[in-house]
């Protein structure tokens, strides 16, 4: 599924604004030129700024990413799916 057939949700913008938020992110963009075998809810490139340790900004991303996801479980029953890249 594409995200231009997914109708936006209150927990794409709230993900959104959260990754936003870290310090080390440049940009985030939502793309739809995705895998075709790739179903996803939401598909995001994110742009770090330069100079960033990657590892540790995965690792952050992906504490933000589970949680917001998590939290969406917790209201709706239903577990988003994401794909994102950096």
């Amino acid at each position: 599924m594409s995200t231009a057939q997914v109708v936006w949700a209150p927990w794409m913008f709230k993900l959104l604004d959260e990754i936003n938020k870290l310090p080390f992110i440049e940009g985030v963009e939502v793309v739809d030129d995705i895998p075709e075998d790739i179903n996803a809810d939401l598909s995001i490139r994110i742009k770090l700024s330069p100079g960033t340790d990657v590892s540790r900004a995965i690792s952050d991303l992906a504490e933000v990413i589970t949680r917001e996801s998590w939290e969406e479980y917790i209201r709706t029953g239903k577990l988003p799916t994401l794909y994102w890249e950096v």
